[in-house]
């Protein structure tokens, strides 16, 4: 479509001038012709409204067609002027090219001049109108140049330096001079200049334009990652006019998206929800583990507020650390634990992590948190807590023990402490006290040997017995002591180490036995035995288990320690009853009645059968329907123990078999019996084959039936297991 040109025709003669606008509008519909008939009346219009062109008379009156021209060069010295006369001269034609005319034409007959004036009127038009856009186009460079905020740089048509402005010299570090003709190389680092020469190449074989992001190399060699706007601007013909870039550094830029990516891997590799909350409440970032907690979809929770899935106590509770991080006086982040409602309503215990994110100081930009769903955790430790505070109990209660059997002991008992080579008294039971006529005041702290006779204190300093006691060798030695009126007492002495780590001994507890009768020594003697067994092993080492893994449970958190501590605490508590038991009632037992003999052995199988998964007790030769002369509690105490051993042996689904002998009853089992040689050492204090047992059991079956007379064997079973006899029994009927 062909750009309409107006044009403004000047001729005094009114005819001349309608005939002519009316021939160039026939022959050419894109020329609007406006005719008037003065010079003056023309500057005029021009001011009002200038046209592409003007074509004047030459003759006109008061002014000529060179004239006219001088005054239209002075308002406008590019538009194009045709000057159309019939009084054509050589004087005139120089004067009107001197004066600046576009063209000049002398009016002739015939229609033909018009088409002429019309072609002529196109192409000065035309000329103009690409003169006006390369001037245009030279302005905008210009101001491309001088006026652009970013580098700048003109390109030959080869693609080498021609012009560069301020801000592209500050940010390659060279000036103009130093880059005028130089190739874009120059300034490419190496590992870029192929994918920036395709670029280059297709600037130079497209019209348009090409972005690209890439390395540069400045003057000092530091290197910075620039963004480019590549033009190539090309004639009507497709040639190449000008070539300009406009770029910017956009390393920092660059780093921080980067970092972001980085950020954002980090973010999405993390096993713990994450979130981002603006200054307003209002979610503005979620991880999948989040949406994987709560349920609700992303789309759900972004732009919502936590009360989406919070009640409005964990509101308010989030609320109170965001001002605690708030306060001048703060903690750059908080960890506490909140309760999530999730969308399908099972809440979900969680410890938040939360700190604000980077702002002034003035202006609150919003905070950014992690969750971890903690409620197995909280679950365990609350477990632990139940356990923790079990134990300690049960510590108080064993504690308690052993402190009535160190002050109940049937021998006199002192606790020592090492000060130097010097044992110190720690602690002393009443009968130490007793016996050798002091308070108890008088003797705790005192040095051991203040209360020796001479010829032991000298055995005192001989510190291998106490050397054998630590390696387990607890040899009886003599000792004589000094009571308050300067008497001796002839003792036997147990040195038993107190062991609070598998290293140090920092305690022992000593056993004196008086030795002033035969009948007394004997007894005292055997219950020293079985006294300082316990206390010297039996006893302290679960102690010190239970307490060691109940430090490591409290650090650990771990229920695995906790069951080992309850199991040695436990042990240690059937342990102690045990030896109270022989240490207060040896073979003493209380009155004896008839009692149907199926119930206490109802009642004891009851209390430990289900110690074993599918134990059976049966009953053989009527033995149920007997009645038998007993202690009760003392005959329970002795079936639990017979059937207790069955079942520990024996494991799951063993039957325990409950009968008659000729004068007894026998207790057997179908486990895997007892072998011939230990069947004389199974009822001796301390005697076991199990890690869990207490090694008394069937030594207090024995006492027990001591005690009634009776007298207690093991045999072969009809099954291969092992058989209790009691015999002796008159009183079983």
């Amino acid at each position: 479509m062909t750009v309409p040109i107006t044009v403004l025709h000047v001729d005094d003669d009114p005819a001349v001038a309608d005939v002519t606008a009316e021939f160039l509008k026939r022959e050419n519909d894109y020329l609007d012709v406006e005719a008037t008939t003065s010079a003056e009346e023309a500057l005029r219009i021009l001011a009002d409204r200038p046209p592409d062109c003007i074509v004047s008379d030459y003759d006109m009156p008061g002014t000529d067609g060179i004239e006219f021209l001088d005054d239209v060069r002075e308002r406008y010295p590019e538009l194009p002027f045709v000057l159309y006369t019939g009084k054509g001269s050589e004087e005139i034609a120089a004067e009107a090219i001197s004066a600046g005319v576009t063209d000049y034409i002398q009016k002739q007959g015939g229609n033909e001049r018009y088409l002429l004036l019309a072609t002529r009127i196109r192409n000065a038009v035309k000329r103009y109108r690409a003169e006006k856009a390369t001037e245009e186009q030279k302005e905008q460079l210009r101001l491309f140049f001088q006026e652009s905020s970013i580098g700048a740089i003109q390109w030959d048509d080869t693609f080498r330096f021609k012009r560069l402005n301020d801000r592209a010299e500050e940010i390659l570090g060279y000036e103009e001079a130093e880059l005028r003709g130089e190739s874009w190389e120059t300034i490419v680092a190496a590992d870029d200049r192929g994918r920036v020469g395709d670029v280059v190449s297709d600037l130079l074989d497209a019209d348009g334009g090409r972005n690209i992001l890439n390395r540069n190399v400045r003057k000092d060699g530091d290197v910075r990652i620039c963004e480019w706007y590549n033009r190539v601007v090309t004639n009507e013909d497709g040639e190449v006019e000008a070539i300009f870039s406009q770029f910017q550094d956009v390393t920092e830029r660059e780093r921080r998206k980067r970092e972001l990516a980085e950020h954002e891997t980090i973010v999405s590799a993390l096993p713990d929800a994450v979130y981002v909350i603006d200054e307003d409440g209002r979610f503005t970032h979620v991880n999948e583990e989040l949406v994987e907690l709560v349920g609700y979809d992303r789309e759900t929770i972004i732009g919502n507020t936590p009360s989406l899935f919070k009640d409005d106590d964990a509101v308010e509770q989030a609320e109170g650390q965001l001002r605690r991080l708030l306060s001048s006086d703060g903690p750059e982040t908080v960890s506490f634990e909140v309760t999530l409602q999730p969308r399908d309503g099972t809440p979900v215990v969680c410890e938040d992590h939360m700190g604000v994110l980077p702002y002034n100081g003035e202006c609150f930009e919003g905070s950014v948190g992690t969750l971890r769903d903690v409620t197995d955790q909280k679950q365990r430790r609350e477990e632990l807590d139940r356990r923790t505070e079990e134990l300690k109990a049960l510590n108080t209660r064993l504690e308690a023990q052993y402190r009535q059997l160190f002050e109940e002991a049937p021998v006199m008992a002192v606790v020592t402490e090492m000060e130097g080579d010097t044992p110190i008294i720690e602690d002393c039971n009443r009968l130490f006290a007793e016996r050798l006529g002091y308070e108890r005041a008088a003797v705790v702290d005192e040095p051991l040997e203040s209360f020796y006779a001479p010829e032991s204190r000298r055995r005192l300093l001989d510190r291998g017995g106490y050397e054998r006691a630590l390696d387990g060798e607890f040899a009886r030695e003599r000792r004589k002591l000094l009571t308050a009126d300067g008497e001796t007492i002839e003792t036997l002495l147990r040195a038993v180490p107190r062991r609070e780590t598998d290293e140090d001994a920092d305690s022992t507890l000593r056993l004196y036995v008086g030795l002033d009768g035969s009948e007394q020594l004997f007894r005292e003697r055997e219950r020293l035995d079985e006294f300082s067994s316990i206390v010297g092993h039996d006893l302290r080492s679960p102690l010190q288990v239970a307490e060691g893994r109940l430090e490591l449970a409290s650090e650990a958190h771990s229920s695995e320690h906790l069951d080992t501590a309850r199991a040695a605490l436990d042990r240690m508590d059937r342990i102690i009853e045990d030896v109270l038991w022989l240490a207060r009632n040896g073979r003493d037992i209380g009155s004896v009645n008839p009692v149907p003999v199926g119930e206490p052995i109802e009642a004891s199988w009851g209390l430990v059968s289900d110690a074993a998964e599918g134990a059976t007790l049966r009953y053989a030769d009527g033995l149920s329907e007997a009645t038998i002369r007993v202690d009760e509690d003392r005959f329970r105490q002795l079936l639990e123990n017979l059937f207790g051993n069955a079942i520990e042996h024996g494991g799951e689904g063993v039957t325990v078999t409950v009968g008659r002998v000729d004068d007894g009853l026998y207790v057997e089992d179908d486990g895997p019996g007892v072998a011939p040689a230990a069947r004389d050492e199974i009822f001796g204090a301390g005697y076991s084959t199990s890690e869990d047992g207490t090694g008394f059991g069937l030594r207090i079956v024995e006492r027990v039936a001591e005690a009634h007379g009776w007298a207690v064997r093991v045999v072969e079973g009809s099954d291969g297991g092992a058989r209790f006899e009691i015999t002796g029994i008159d009183s079983l009927e």
